[in-house]
């Protein structure tokens, strides 16, 4: 790598989970219905699959290399520590932005009803994600041996993988808010709740502090192998073990450990592939880490213009209203991929060389969004 620093793949991984993002949302909310019965679909359906799991493991494992050697002021809740805290409250109240029925205040007292309620408290992958960065860093805070600390992260990947199908059958409303009982399993629609889905967040922990330990021992290249090893066996026995369990009507593909394994093993193999291609080259200055590091923005923006963004009254999806064949769908993602890239870049730079403005238009856009909100 360029420096022992240096996390190149992380941020090409990000990207190209961003890039199949904007594609899945697409093709989601604009192809017709009967072209997703077509065979070839279905591997399709696999590679966008693994957006959420990319995408979460990676949050895991930027946060354990972002926060080396701070466990003093974390501990101390100094300010690396409120750094934090503010980040992980931002992915919070993103993650419940995307979620609100109108956004309007008078709308939503009005037309709110139960459904849309329930939709809200929903749990996608930014609060997913939000959840096990807040475990994280409080196990940072209170944990102060080394040690303990990372026999945890392990201890939690298990924990929130292997119970998994017994946890799906728990209607968790019935003891605790509906807001809280979205976290724990789909009953009630959540769409990324923390059981399986964090043990991808404790996963890339864990790979983290592994990686780390092979870096500074030289060894960081013999360790990848290892990785994209273990993923070659992890896919061996889960393609298999799912097509027969399939057979069986109680089967649950996603609380199964096997359909962990299964999506860990492709994400260790694209690690891996993406440190081949990363070693020894500079991608300082690329238009598409821009995008990388810029995601929370284009997550957020890209939802609103198909979702929100309105003509005569109608959102984008409803006006297409599942239409569009695969020519037409491309041709959109096209178009939007290459705006959100625009976005990230000017955004990018203007955080990166105008701070100061930066944040002026930051605030200032939070602001008009609050009175824009506001105004009946």
């Amino acid at each position: 790598m360029n420096n022992k620093g240096n996390f190149d793949y992380l941020d090409l991984m990000r990207g190209l989970a961003m890039i199949i993002m904007v594609e899945v949302h697409v093709f989601n909310a604009f192809l017709k219905p009967e072209i997703r019965q077509d065979g070839w679909f279905h591997i399709i359906n696999f590679i966008n699959g693994m957006v959420a799991p990319s995408f979460i493991f990676i949050a895991g494992f930027t946060f354990i290399v972002s926060s080396m050697n701070k466990a003093g002021d974390f501990g101390s809740l100094g300010p690396q520590f409120r750094k934090k805290l503010k980040r992980i409250g931002f992915i919070f109240f993103v993650g419940y932005l995307t979620h609100i029925p109108y956004f309007s205040l008078i709308g939503n007292i009005r037309y709110t009803d139960e459904n849309l309620i329930k939709s809200f408290y929903n749990t996608d992958v930014l609060q997913c994600i939000a959840a096990g960065l807040l475990i994280l860093l409080t196990l940072r805070v209170i944990i102060k041996s080394e040690n303990i600390f990372n026999l945890m992260i392990v201890l939690l990947m298990l924990i929130f993988v292997l119970p998994a199908p017994i946890v799906w059958q728990i209607d968790f409303n019935e003891f605790m808010p509906l807001f809280l009982a979205c976290y724990f399993n789909e009953i009630h629609g959540s769409f990324f709740p923390i059981f399986p889905w964090l043990g991808f967040l404790f996963s890339g922990a864990v790979a983290a502090i592994a990686v780390s330990w092979a870096r500074d021992r030289g060894k960081e290249e013999l360790f990848m192998k290892g990785l994209a090893i273990g993923g070659l066996v992890f896919i061996a026995i889960s393609f298999p073990a799912i097509h027969w369990l399939k057979t069986f009507a109680w089967f649950e593909i996603k609380p199964s450990p096997f359909f962990f394994i299964q999506r860990l093993g492709v994400v260790f193999i694209l690690l891996y592939l993406l440190y081949l291609y990363c070693k020894n080259r500079n991608f300082n200055g690329s238009c598409f880490f821009d995008m990388s590091r810029e995601s929370l923005l284009v997550y957020w923006l890209h939802l609103q213009i198909i979702y929100r963004l309105r003509f005569r009254g109608n959102s984008i999806n409803e006006i297409v209203n599942h239409n569009f064949g695969i020519i037409e769908c491309s041709i959109s993602t096209f178009i939007l991929l290459i705006s959100m890239v625009a976005v990230a870049v000017v955004w990018g730079r203007i955080k990166k060389n105008y701070p100061e403005l930066g944040r002026k238009v930051f605030i200032s856009f939070i602001i008009c969004a609050i009175i824009f909100f506001c105004i009946p």
